[in-house]
């Protein structure tokens, strides 16, 4: 009930509007491993692995949103994941994005879910959500934080098991 409450009045507030958040430099790795620490309770008893990989990236954000959609991404990456699974976690610079991918190794996501799973409450196919305790919110939540950082968040195209969820947002403007 308490994580279903912290996920309402997140989705009231980032379709809100950023509001009186500042906007800071963040270091989009350093937030990453702050995120991974989050999680790392509930992958070390599935046995599940983090790896990093990738450029450094500073991105210009409000660091408690932008750790929350992290946080978001590697809870249903971590859920999604067999036991003794590997989350991949991917930086790297293309032109004026800074695009960060969280990879699984869990049995994907069916073609008509592709974009429901953004929607609020949308829990996808059963072979994805027999086992999940989430609240139907945390994508639509992070999709939210994206857009709201001038990004987007989207499910990659794999071939293979897994889910491959892109995260793309703007690097700071030169100057």
């Amino acid at each position: 009930l308490r994580r279903l409450t912290e996920d309402l009045l997140a989705v009231a507030r980032v379709s809100a509007g950023p509001g009186e958040a500042p906007v800071t430099s963040v270091d989009l790795q350093a937030l990453t491993q702050e995120a991974v620490a989050l999680v790392l309770a509930e992958a070390a008893a599935r046995r599940v692995e983090f790896v990093q990989t990738g450029a450094r990236a500073v991105v210009p954000g409000r660091g408690e949103d932008l750790l929350r959609l992290l946080r978001n991404l590697l809870e249903n990456a971590v859920r999604h994941s067999p036991d003794g699974g590997v989350v991949r976690i991917e930086c790297e610079v293309q032109g004026a994005w800074t695009v960060l991918r969280v990879c699984d190794e869990g049995p994907g996501v069916a073609e008509a879910d592709r974009e429901r799973i953004f929607e609020a409450f949308y829990r996808g196919s059963s072979e994805r959500a027999d086992n999940d305790f989430g609240t139907g919110l945390g994508l639509t939540i992070a999709r939210e934080i994206a857009r709201s950082h001038g990004g987007e968040l989207e499910l990659q195209r794999r071939e293979g098991p897994g889910a491959c969820f892109e995260l793309r947002l703007p690097l700071p403007p030169l100057g």
